[in-house]
Parts: structure tokens; sequence; C-alpha cells
């Protein structure tokens, strides 16, 4: 089952997803990036479309897509256009705080460089074209589920207390194919440090130390912070493990002990 990787800045920077492999528990692994796809000037359709030949997935029953932040939006945005194109394939999205219309804008730019970047695509034929046509993920997703569905579904986990993330997650309740997941304690950045690649200990620690780096957040306050958030995902993953799964790395078995 094809995982596609969709990165919020290059397509190199997948790692922080997977460690840069070129498969994932097994499975084929492409990854675009929202700084990538920013450098077209041709159609999203067109994009998805040399996409599909190159990794050579048309014929695949499965495709699932992850992408977190700007990420999110793209992956929600290529499954549906994935979805009409390949009519006889399932596609699974699960988006991470991602905004779900970058243009028009319900709730405003999320900073400056969100708002530059918006400026900087409208001076651009092209690119505007393509933020106008292909900037808002609800008419896609809508014409996906109408056209394909239960072929078509998606996850979208959001930090609920983000005010931003939780207005455009709001933008697709209620939609058919869709499921929010709020993370009551989560901040935006949260799912950049969370993907239950460790034991859960070490985990917390790991998200401990950056809190407490990046937050000005106490040791104490860190911690209790840090073992909230892995443990409200934890919980997610849980009740989704169908779908929510593919961001848990199965552990590696060890390897039987040779024969005397």
């Amino acid at each position: 089952m094809p995982l596609l990787i969709v990165h919020w800045k290059a397509s190199d920077q997948s790692d922080r997803w997977i460690g840069g492999a070129r498969s994932y528990q097994g499975r084929p692994v492409a990854a675009l990036g929202t700084e990538d796809m920013g450098s077209f000037n041709a159609p999203k359709t067109q994009v998805v479309q040399d996409l599909l030949d190159a990794a050579g997935w048309r014929d695949t029953a499965r495709i699932e897509i992850i992408g977190y932040s700007a990420g999110g939006f793209l992956a929600l945005l290529l499954g549906a256009l994935m979805s009409l194109a390949l009519p006889a394939t399932t596609i699974t999205v699960v988006a991470c705080s991602p905004p779900v219309s970058l243009w028009p804008m319900p709730n405003g730019p999320r900073n400056p460089l969100h708002a530059r970047t918006i400026k900087a695509a409208l001076a651009v034929p092209g690119r505007q074209q393509n933020l106008e046509h292909f900037g808002d993920a609800r008419p896609w997703i809508a014409k996906a589920w109408g056209t394909q569905g239960d072929r078509f579904s998606a996850r979208l986990l959001y930090a609920e207390r983000d005010t931003w993330d939780a207005g455009q997650a709001q933008l697709l309740n209620g939609a058919p194919g869709v499921k929010l997941i709020p993370m009551p304690t989560a901040a935006h950045g949260f799912f950049r440090l969370v993907k239950l690649r460790n034991e859960r200990e070490v985990e917390i620690e790991e998200i401990r130390k950056r809190l407490q780096a990046g937050a000005g957040m106490d040791e104490a306050e860190a911690r209790r912070e840090a073992t909230a958030l892995r443990d409200a995902f934890s919980a997610a993953v849980a009740a989704e493990p169908d779908v929510l799964g593919i961001l848990v790395p199965k552990r590696r078995q060890p390897t039987p002990a040779a024969a005397a």
C-alpha cells in the first residue's frame, strides 16, 4: 500500500516523518513539499497525473496520504484530486493541523509569512490561477466524496486550543467522509514532535525538552504538558488504528537467536 508524505516545507525534509527512507513499514513512499508545489505553474490536476505516472501508482488498490500544517492542506487537496483521477482506488488522508482554505482565508492568514506567501502567489499569473482554483480544499473534497463515496475519506487532527487551527478545522465540520479529531492539549507545532517512534517515557522526555526550550516552561510544567500531549495522541491513534496507524511505525521484532 503506497504512502505519500506531504512535508510542510520541501520534500527533501520528509525525514521529519520517516527518516528519509524510500520505504516505510515495507511500503513504497513518495514525498512532496508545499514549497516544491508552490514553484509549479502547472495546474494541480496535471501535477497529480504526473505524480501517479512517475510513482507507478495508477493500478494500486489503496493509497494513504499524510501531511502536517501546510502539508496537511496539500494532503487533503491531493487526496481529493487523486480520488477523482483513480475511481477504483481507495484514498485515505491524515491531515495534522492543516489549513482547509488558503484562499480565500476565512479567518485571515496564519502569520506574516503566510500572508507574504499568498501575496507572492497572487503576483504570478499561473500561481494566482492555481491559488484561486485550488486554494480551498472543501469543494474538491465534496466532489471526491460525491463521486467516489466512501472510497475517499480523511481524518483531520487539530490543536483544539489553537484558535486558527480550530477555526480552519470547523470548515469541514459535518463534511461527508471527514472526521475531525480535536487534540485538547496540543499546540500547532505539536505534530512535529510526536510520532510514537519511541517508548512512552523516552518520547515524553524528548517532547519535554523541546517544550522547555521553546515555550519557556519549567521542567515540571513541561513534563506535565508533554505527558498530556503524548497520551492524547496515543489515545487518538488507538481509537482509529486502521487509519491513524500510519502514524505509528511497527516495532521491529527481535531477531531470534541462532540455534546452537
